[in-house]
């Protein structure tokens, strides 16, 4: 059987017959019965999935085998293989990354694993195969998500603590999915630590947003209760249960409206310094000003104003705190165009100045 990490495709077998192993590894075994023949083969990659490297065990014939790697967020060189450089020897490393070798043996002849690294973690969509006579399968190696990455659609820990604090439902929404999703792939005591730290971050952030909630109870049972759990599929149930109980109100119900939401969130994310108005945002997603303005205070909990000054708030802390930036140059970067009123807003939030966050870098500087 094909190891954990390893994830065999579905494709359209249009012959019966399979192939024998001779892999005494065991790692390279037929899923099941059938083959693929003919001129070309798509095969779609996981969903979501990061993809270290790609497999395709078959029988090749002709003089070259070629692979286009189909990804929408990038543009990826096909990789040939050659008979005489790839394949046509019991092993064929050839040095530019890709590795041929025979690892069993069919009715149409010696069958071939053709393997070959793509760049790290890219997000594929498809890929097809043109040249080859018969394929039996097309692996995908692929890498655990990260509880905590940033890529694609993802939520960094930082993000998910701003995300509390400006009250962003939709993207602590991801957060979490994100988090139920890789512990659901680690191992018992990688989805603990993993929770436990998701955990631990929200309710500090929950703490500077100004919470009256006994947290410091609520982290000592909820490592208490991680920690009983014996499976991982525990962990993300008791995850989920106690998601709920610190975030409450701030877990919103998929909608329809999720996606016109999340649009105006990356709006907002790249514009935040910009003049920007919800009645502009509004515009762009093909919406009337007052319908988005419900849509956006029922996602988030906030009026699009004040979501847009917490953002921009958040963003100066972090150039004050871990940049050093003066006071008046983040004001600025951020979009105030008066630093008393940048400073009279920044204090409300946090409730210090903000020279006191720039003296104190300096000073453990």
């Amino acid at each position: 059987m094909i190891r954990p990490t390893f994830y065999v495709a579905d494709f359209k077998k249009t012959h019966a017959d399979s192939w024998v192993a001779h892999d005494p590894s065991g790692i390279w075994q037929p899923s099941g019965p059938g083959a693929w023949q003919g001129d070309s083969l798509e095969v779609a990659s996981p969903e979501r999935s990061s993809t270290l490297r790609v497999h395709l065990v078959g029988v090749f014939n002709g003089p070259k085998v070629t692979v286009q790697f189909l990804s929408s967020r990038a543009i990826l060189s096909p990789t040939v293989f050659r008979r005489g450089t790839h394949y046509g020897a019991e092993e064929c490393s050839p040095g530019d990354g890709a590795i041929g070798k025979i690892v069993g043996s069919s009715q149409f002849g010696q069958v071939v694993r053709l393997s070959v690294d793509l760049p790290h973690e890219c997000i594929l969509d498809s890929i097809r195969i043109t040249g080859a006579s018969t394929v039996f399968e097309v692996c995908f190696e692929i890498s655990r998500s990260c509880p905590f990455s940033a890529r694609g659609d993802g939520v960094s820990l930082a993000e998910a603590g701003v995300a509390v604090r400006v009250g962003d439902r939709v993207r602590i929404t991801r957060a979490l999915d994100q988090l139920y999703r890789s512990a659901a792939e680690q191992s018992l005591d990688e989805a603990r630590g993993s929770v436990l730290l998701f955990l631990a971050v929200v309710a500090a952030a929950q703490l500077e947003a100004g919470t009256r909630k006994p947290l410091h109870r609520f982290q000592l049972e909820a490592a208490r209760r991680i920690d009983q759990v014996e499976s991982v599929e525990q962990v993300v149930e008791v995850a989920r249960e106690l998601a709920e109980q610190l975030l409450g109100d701030l877990l919103e119900e998929k909608a329809p409206t999720d996606q016109l939401i999340n649009r105006a969130l990356k709006l907002v994310e790249r514009g935040y310094a910009r003049p920007l108005c919800d009645e502009d945002v509004a515009d762009q997603l093909s919406l009337s000003t007052s319908h988005f303005r419900h849509l956006f205070k029922q996602a988030t909990g906030h009026p699009f104003h004040q979501y847009l000054i917490a953002m921009r708030l958040e963003k100066a802390r972090a150039m004050l705190s871990e940049q050093g930036t003066s006071v008046s140059e983040a004001a600025r970067l951020v979009g105030f165009q008066s630093p008393a009123h940048f400073s009279r807003a920044f204090q409300r939030r946090f409730g210090v100045a903000p020279n006191a966050i720039r003296h104190a870098v300096r000073t453990t500087g």
